[in-house]
């Protein structure tokens, strides 16, 4: 018996570094760069030209970014008029070529033309008409044109706290039809004491065109997939290593947070979205040790994509002095088939239709977008 759990667990350990049954796949060539950096880039969707449109929430700007010539422009202006936008994110593909850019202080969603051009917003409906208050960026849509985000559930009695679920909402532009898609887990037991939770144990989720949603279960590795709120399939375990949480993975949350700029409701340190970062002391104050968990969650916050042939990307939490970060590539059914290896200091952004978008980032947190073909073996793609 002793025999077989260690072979259970060497499997498992080889699995989780790339050998055995999940071989390691490089991304193909880099197909171009963008010369100037980003402050705090968020979403990216792809026009049919090969250009896309990037939101960074620092600079409060969409950006056409052209890979042919290294460049981006802003499109649309600051405001609250037509056309206009105060901070936006997103953006998501909708209808046909049209995309969604998120507008949420004008509570509405602009239309971007497939030549990048603002083209008229849609108006969220009235909380009163739907019984919900606040309205996060989308994430994606399905072929019926509803639009999917998640947000998480207050608890206000006995005492106002996050619960330990939340809620993924789906909404039909242009009706009052807002509704609870599916609920997934928001942090862990261990984690439901504290305010603010550093590296949080955190489900993932992805969106199916067909209006199915993916759930990566971070308390198991495992994905279930919902229709209609209803279980329809779970896919196996997926083996790891499970990272224990050392001064060093610590040190490195509280640099990365030094970095932001003090933005209201992100955190303990609130501000202004565009104001100066918040420094090396304030993110020692902000999160002291007794709030980290004791191991990493298995991948990070948000860290699932759906690539176009039906596979799932998955973002893995590693030691601090890990270089290069590791994707799990996952088939439709959430068995591990292949593991991706990024370049040194870049992260995943966004998966394409024929381009896998990374950010690279400096020491000062400035960002540079680029743009890979898919790995030679095909994961991601559709032929």
């Amino acid at each position: 018996m002793l025999c077989m759990r260690l072979l259970l667990s060497s499997a498992a350990t080889l699995v989780a570094f790339g050998q055995g049954p999940a071989p390691e796949v490089a991304l193909g060539a880099r197909t171009g760069a963008i010369a100037e950096p980003f402050s705090d880039a968020r979403g990216l969707a792809e026009l049919p030209d090969g250009r896309v449109v990037v939101s960074d929430r620092i600079e409060t700007a969409f950006s056409l970014v052209d890979f042919r010539t290294g460049t981006r422009k802003v499109t649309g202006r600051n405001g609250s008029g037509p056309n206009e936008y105060q901070v936006p994110l997103g953006p998501v593909r909708w209808k046909g070529d049209t995309l969604l850019g998120f507008d949420g202080f004008n509570r509405r969603m602009l239309r971007i033309n497939p030549d990048g051009a603002i083209a008229g917003a849609i108006p969220f409906p009235p909380a009163g008409a739907t019984g919900v208050r606040g309205v996060s960026p989308p994430r994606a849509a399905d072929s019926q044109g509803r639009i999917y985000w998640d947000a998480p559930i207050v608890d206000r009695v006995p005492v106002v706290k996050r619960s330990m679920t939340a809620n993924v909402f789906r909404w039909l532009p242009g009706t009052d039809s807002v509704e609870v898609a599916v609920r997934f887990a928001d942090h862990a037991a261990f984690e439901h004491e504290f305010v603010y939770r550093p590296l949080p144990q955190t489900d993932a989720w992805v969106l199916a065109r067909d209006g199915r949603i993916g759930i990566v279960s971070a308390a198991e590795y495992r994905l279930r997939w919902y229709r209609d709120g209803k279980l329809v399939e779970t896919g196996p375990p997926v083996p790891y290593t499970p990272v224990k949480v050392t001064a060093a993975e610590r040190d490195a949350y509280r640099a990365m947070k030094a970095l932001e700029p003090a933005a209201g409701g992100s955190g303990p340190a609130r501000g202004r979205a565009g104001t100066a970062s918040i420094g090396a002391a304030a993110a020692e104050q902000f999160w002291p040790d007794s709030l980290f968990p004791e191991q990493l969650p298995p991948f990070e916050v948000g860290g699932a994509m759906l690539a176009p042939n039906g596979d799932i990307w998955v973002m893995r939490t590693a030691p601090a002095k890990t270089a290069a970060r590791q994707v799990d590539i996952l088939d439709a059914h959430g068995s591990l088939k292949r593991i991706l290896r990024l370049p040194a200091r870049t992260k995943l952004f966004a998966l394409g239709a024929t381009s896998v978008y990374l950010i690279a980032s400096d020491d000062d947190g400035l960002q540079t977008l680029e743009r890979y073909s898919y790995p030679s073996a095909g994961e991601g793609r559709v032929p």
